[in-house]
């Protein structure tokens, strides 16, 4: 059985539907599909006619527990419903929650030499999301400008590596309090699980795409020129490869593609010589690279990494892993398993990972679907090894630096490190302890771990465990497993010694002859005197605080903080503030264990080791209980900065309990200082009675046989047999509804005794004859051929939780339910002659009922009322009805709908009619009123028509919106906005964002108190234009000083040094430039264009017939070429950043004669000084 949560757009819980759980809403065909690194899908069926099925709707959310048992959280966005007579049903189409982060926004951030967990907080900053990368993936740089965090993430896993997968955090009240991306080194692992046709294999398909590429075309940034403009996306044609130079290939000067020979070869396109092979090109392209070199190199690894060949291979699959005994035949997404099928002429027989998991959540056995991908074929194992030494010696020496001597990994010699020697396997309870020795040459980089759980495997990179200078480690695959070993050593240009021998590592199961299997019985506990009650005492020198195995199913978060759980030998809880929450405290706690004993006043140690990460205080230590939360305070936590952020540090804090209670749980966490937002390690926590120094151990209450301790998800499946049952041990409430089925029955075992009072119903009894019926069984009523009379007629169903008869002036219907499991709710029908009664509602303690819902039929009028859901809410009322009118006041009767709020009226719908006092004719109406609240209307498409007028009318004011799309407003004889009868208001126009008015004609702006219209917006033979009569007759003396720049902007000109930086002096060798220039006359060529229109036309009385002449000035192409550039305005650039010349600095060029009036002056005075 599954079940599927749904929570509203705001993360609260409606209901939970379910595959198979009696009165929820069932749910069913619900296809999850997750592809590695890719994404994943969702959709499913629920039953239409269900009542929680109104939650099934747009934009609510759905929450899953996977496989894995990990919280999926998805969006529905598509629905249908379907009714074909006998099932009506809704499908739903769901989004990722995650897809949420294509709405986010990376503007432009440059991490340089950063880890991928530092790289995605910044990117995930304010969003609802937040990572989690549990292992080093390195440091990397990159650059992420004007992108989503989607994109962006994708990008990190490109650079940095790895594989992720998204899951919901809830609370104890299933709502979501925390969104996380985990991302890993891999998902999955190298299981040597083999799928095959005759056991767990139902159908596989073999799919090949062959797309192969043997030649590139590269282009790369567009860069700026010096006037403004930008050039063409860069190539790489004036760059040349010479292969025997060490390049890869040849590619020589002017060619703007690179090819590989050996790709030509083997996929190129024969001609009709039958010799000749040509290329397949493609194009590839990066615009952040300016550089054609770099460029060139990135193109040429684009080619040489492209697919070629793709292979799919697509697996339904029966989980075996479901049955007893075959939990090793697990799969999961990122594994590497082998797929065999012998029955085609070609077998497939393969060795690759799973790259997509499909199932239906509703039966996950019987329906998986795997794809797998990235193919390592098994019959090429010696080929691949071949192309890995080619790749190692085709390398060797390229790292050597040459020149001067640098001191750095190149500077040693790139000799063959020595094999790793006198390697040694210690067998652990969960693990594999490796030692080898240690060789401290400069020269040797790391060693380097390969493992796998199959025997011969060959070491690839999937492989890799360790790698790094030590000289010991420690592989923890978990109890009861056998690995195996490979190792290297790689030197500091990379070059790698041969592999060790293959070398085998187990850990360990404890196995004794007692402790087997379903071996462990009543009898020999009770032989060993090992019972719960002496287990449960004498635990005063123990750690005696639950919940300290940490385990993630019993954790919970306080103050909304988000955490996550490393498995291991002791597990460690990473405790994380939600971003923007207002408390700077954040924690968490074991909230699903048993509870904490402490007397007040009486002393206790608190232990635990903490890494403190980016927190820079713990001191946040509560004690919680049913009384209430009390701070244990511990000022030497106030400032942890001297601890080590990436270790673990010991800690040992010693408390008076402040309550005696039995019912406490222990909260850690920290608190924010400063900007950035913290996040704290904590494991090995442990409280002990008095001031005691002790190392970790778990508590009695989490692995011995105390209270409560043992849960169903702690005893294995068939564990308990008959032999394990007390006789009469299973009682009635112990037995579910529908266990006992026919074959459980024994032969004659049901007597009249075991039969109920009104057991036995018609569809029981194969025919009825009068000796069957008893005399005086039936009476109290009198049947008259088909008529039955009688006071009172009840149902022989009538209970305790359903209630119904009809009396001679009333039907009577009570049913009482529970929904959800404790939800007690009651449904109630009532008919008179006078009334119908729906209702629906809350059954309180007292068995006393809360209305919730209502319907109210009687006299003409329907009512539609709502109860309150919490003691602070609302009830509502909504009656429809028609009238009869009176003529005392000039109304007449019509057709009404009414809105209470806490029996108050807030709205009215009225269809009447009034007399005109002016006409005395009868007029109709249609009104909306809304007292006491806002009234706003939303619709898709609306339109509001009248004979005659159409008034909106507010005690504040009116407001139209279009949520999507413009607001559109028609009058056929114009619209007008008026001030208002006494002229005390204005009248404006607004909008948030952006206004836009639009008309197929002129659109005017007109002052109808004084000068009538004042500005045009429209078109006449030109073409667009904007005029204004008011303008033109409004006279000045003064300067101009409009501009109007390339994109139609308008602009105040202005001359003031204020507005102006980096002022220079013009160069005085191109001022007499200007002289170079010889004035023109010319006719505008729009003016004649359109003149010749109206010509054409015969409207030689058009108003706005332009005037033809002559018109002096210069020409601005000349005024470029005389080297006056700066005089010159150009256009809007082109797609190339290309923009054309457009006109001239009028007012400026006067500037250029300056300098040279004042030369021919000075010559003048120096004429005149001589002629004197």
């Amino acid at each position: 059985m599954a079940d599927m949560w749904i929570l509203d757009d705001k993360d609260k819980k409606q209901t939970i539907i379910s595959s198979e759980a009696k009165e929820a809403c069932r749910f069913y065909d619900a296809p999850f599909r997750e592809e590695l690194n890719v994404g994943s899908s969702f959709s499913f069926v629920a039953d239409a006619d269900h009542e929680d099925s109104v939650h099934v709707k747009e934009e609510n959310q759905v929450v899953f527990e996977d496989r894995r048992g990990r919280k999926r959280n998805f969006v529905i966005k598509e629905l249908e419903d379907a009714d074909d007579g006998a099932n009506a049903r809704i499908r739903a189409y769901c989004e990722p929650a995650i897809a949420e982060l294509y709405d986010e926004f990376v503007t432009d951030i440059r991490p340089q030499n950063r880890t991928a967990q530092y790289v995605l907080d910044r990117i995930l900053e304010g969003t609802r999301w937040r990572a989690n990368v549990p292992v080093d993936l390195g440091l990397h740089s990159t650059n992420f400008y004007r992108i989503n965090v989607m994109e962006a993430i994708n990008q990190i896993l490109q650079i940095w590596g790895g594989e992720y997968y998204d899951e919901v955090v809830f609370d104890e009240n299933d709502n979501i309090v925390d969104r996380v991306i985990h991302i890993l080194p891999r998902r999955g692992q190298d299981t040597g699980k083999r799928a095959e046709i005759d056991k767990d294999i139902q159908e596989i398909t073999r799919t090949v795409l062959s797309y192969p590429v043997t030649a590139l075309y590269g282009y790369g940034a567009s860069l700026e020129t010096e006037g403004g403009g930008n050039t063409r996306y860069i190539d790489f044609s004036d760059v040349e490869w010479v292969k025997a130079n060490g390049d890869p290939v040849d590619k020589p000067k002017g060619q703007e593609w690179v090819g590989d020979p050996e790709l030509l070869e083997k996929f190129g396109r024969i001609m009709y010589d039958g010799k000749t092979k040509r290329h397949r090109f493609q194009k590839w392209q990066d615009d952040s690279i300016e550089d054609p070199a770099e460029l060139l190199r990135k193109t040429y690894e684009a080619l040489i990494n492209h697919e070629m060949v793709q292979v799919n291979y697509s697996l339904k699959l029966e989980l075996l892993e479901e049955i007893s005994g075959y939990e090793h035949e697990a799969v999961d997404l990122g594994d590497t398993m082998i797929a065999i099928d012998d029955n085609f002429r070609h077998p497939i027989e393969v060795q690759t990972r799973v790259i997509a998991i499909e199932y239906d959540l509703s039966d996950p056995v019987n329906t998986a679907q795997v794809e797998m991908g990235q193919f390592l074929d098994l019959y090429s194992t010696e080929k691949r090894l071949k192309e890995v030494e080619t790749t190692i010696d085709t390398n060797r020496g390229k790292w050597d630096n040459g020149g001067d001597p640098v001191i750095g990994d190149g500077s040693f010699p790139d000799r063959v490190p020595p094999v790793p020697s006198n390697i040694k396997v210690e067998s652990l309870f969960q693990g594999v302890f490796i030692t080898w020795d240690y060789n401290p040459s400069s020269y040797i980089a790391a060693y380097q771990i390969f493992a796998s759980p199959n025997k011969g495997f060959t070491p690839l990179d999937e492989n890799l465990i360790f790698s790094g200078k030590l000289s010991g480690y420690e592989h923890t695959p978990g109890v009861d497993q056998v690995w195996y070993y490979r190792m290297r050593t790689i030197n500091t240009h990379g070059t790698p010694s041969p592999f060790t021998q293959e070398f085998t590592g187990l850990t360990r199961r404890i196995l004794t002859d007692d402790i087997v299997f379903g071996a462990v019985t009543a009898e020999k506990l009770a032989n060993l005197s090992v019972t719960a009650e002496k287990l449960s005492q004498n635990f005063d020198e123990c750690n005696i605080l639950p919940g300290s195995v940490l385990r993630p199913g019993e954790l919970g978060s306080v103050n909304s903080a988000s955490w996550s759980v490393k498995e291991g030998e002791f597990n460690e809880v990473t405790v994380t503030r939600k971003v923007d929450d207002t408390r700077s405290g954040f924690g968490f706690s074991a909230f699903y264990r048993s509870t904490l004993r402490l007397t007040k006043g009486e002393k206790y140690t608190l232990s635990f080791e903490v890494k403190r990460n980016n927190t820079l205080n713990i001191n946040f230590i509560y004690i919680k209980d049913d009384s209430g939360q009390h701070q244990l305070d511990a000022p030497d936590f106030n400032d942890i900065s001297s601890f080590p952020s990436d270790e673990f540090v010991r800690v040992d804090y010693v408390f008076q309990s402040p309550i005696t209670t039995e019912t406490a749980r222990l909260w850690l966490g920290g608190n924010k200082v400063g900007d950035e937002n913290p996040s704290v390690t904590y494991r090995k926590i442990q409280i002990r009675k008095g001031d005691v120094r002790k190392e970790f151990a778990f508590s009695p209450y989490d692995v011995m046989l105390t209270e409560q301790a043992i849960s169903s998800a702690l005893i294995a499946k068939a564990a308990i047999q008959s032999a394990h049952i007390q006789e009469a041990a299973i009682t009635t409430a112990a037995i579910a509804n529908g266990a006992i089925t026919r074959a459980k029955l024994g032969t004659a075992i049901i007597g009249t005794a075991q039969i109920e009072d009104g057991a036995i119903t018609n569809a029981k009894i194969a025919n009825l004859s009068a000796d069957k019926i008893n005399a005086g069984t039936i009476k109290g009523i009198t049947i008259e051929g088909s008529l039955i009379r009688g006071a009172r007629i009840e149902p022989l169903s009538s209970s305790s939780a359903y209630e119904s008869y009809i009396e001679a002036n009333k039907i009577y219907q009570l049913r009482k339910t529970r929904y959800g499991g404790y939800q007690d709710r009651y449904e109630e029908l009532d008919i008179s002659s006078g009334s119908i009664i729906q209702d629906y509602g809350n059954r309180l303690d007292d068995d006393s009922h809360e209305s919730l819902n209502k319907v109210e039929i009687s006299k003409g009028k329907v009512a539609l009322s709502s109860g309150k859901t919490f003691s602070g809410g609302t009830t509502s009322r909504m009656e429809i009805f028609s009238q009869l009118g009176t003529s005392d006041n000039g109304l007449y009767g019509g057709n009404f709908i009414t809105m209470y709020r806490n029996d108050e009226k807030v709205f009215e719908l009225r269809q009447d009619s009034w007399t005109d006092p002016d006409t005395n004719v009868i007029m109709p109406r249609m009104s909306i009123r809304a007292e006491k609240v806002d009234f706003v209307s939303f619709f898709e498409d609306v339109s509001v028509y009248s004979e005659r007028d159409i008034y909106h009318s507010a005690d504040r004011s009116v407001a139209l919106f279009a949520n999507d799309g413009p607001l559109a407003v028609y009058a056929k004889d114009g619209i007008k906005l008026n001030r208002g009868n006494n002229g005390d208001y204005t009248t404006s126009i607004t909008a948030d964002d952006a206004l836009k008015i639009a008309s197929k004609g002129t659109i005017t702006l007109t002052d109808t108190e004084f000068n009538g219209p004042s500005l045009y917006l429209g078109t006449d033979s030109r073409g667009p234009r904007i005029w204004s009569y008011s303008i033109s007759n409004r006279t000045t003396t003064s300067a101009a000083n409009l501009h109007m720049d390339q994109y139609g902007t308008f602009h105040k000109v202005t001359s003031s040094q204020k507005y102006k930086i980096n002022i220079e002096e013009f160069p005085s060798d191109r001022v007499e430039n200007i002289l170079k220039l010889n004035p023109k006359t010319w006719f505008d060529k729009k003016a004649v264009e359109a003149y010749a229109e109206i010509l054409e036309s015969g409207q030689e009385d058009d108003e706005n017939k332009p005037y033809i002449e002559r018109i002096p000035g210069l020409i601005a192409e000349e005024v470029f070429e005389a080297g006056l550039k700066e005089f010159v305005f150009f256009g809007k650039p082109d797609e190339n950043g290309n923009r054309e010349i457009e006109g001239i600095m009028y007012d400026r060029l006067f500037a250029l004669l300056i300098p040279i009036v004042r030369d021919l002056k000075t010559r003048i005075e120096n004429i005149e000084s001589t002629l004197n």
